[in-house]
């Protein structure tokens, strides 16, 4: 059990925490939309010192620090910028939150230094391959030989096949 000096460290820890990634988000959404009028931080100010009143120590679970280091997924809507040709596409993408004049002049600085950007490992001089390749060492004359296939429980091939989706 913990005492209440150490409860009243993760308490006061916790808050912070959830403090640090409402700033966090709240920074993303000034930063995307300008119009934005609530002063976020008065709000969460408040917010938080009514939770200091209202919570008591059973209401609420502590979380773990793991969290603490995660970075939020942001996900804004893409806008592809073709500099390729048909035969050869080259889309990059830039953010569709941009204001007209800085979308236009990030596209106009992307045309005229697409030759800075490379889509193939051939594209960039000086690349040893051997950095981006992996090879087998591998015996001269010997045979090469397919493993046989292992077959799984009816109970795991599910679970198996579950967690492969969830990968890809």
């Amino acid at each position: 059990m913990f005492s209440s000096n150490q409860q009243e460290r993760d308490r006061v820890t916790t808050i912070r925490s959830i403090t640090n990634r409402l700033l966090v988000y709240w920074q993303e959404i000034k930063l995307s939309v300008h119009s934005l009028a609530m002063n976020m931080a008065e709000f969460m100010h408040e917010s938080i010192e009514e939770q200091e009143r209202d919570l008591q120590e059973e209401e609420f679970e502590f979380a773990p620090a793991a969290l603490d280091d995660s970075l939020p997924d942001v996900v804004d809507l893409l806008q592809e910028i073709h500099q390729g040709t048909e035969e050869d596409p080259r889309p990059t993408f830039i953010s569709t939150l941009l204001e007209e004049p800085l979308k236009d002049e990030i596209i106009a600085l992307l045309h005229d230094f697409k030759d800075c950007f490379a889509w193939d490992y051939h594209e960039i001089p000086g690349l040893d391959r051997g950095l981006v390749e992996h090879k087998l060492p591998m015996k001269k004359g010997c045979l090469l030989v397919k493993q046989a296939r292992r077959w799984m429980s009816m109970e795991t091939e599910p679970k198996v096949k579950e967690e492969i989706e969830r990968l890809v």
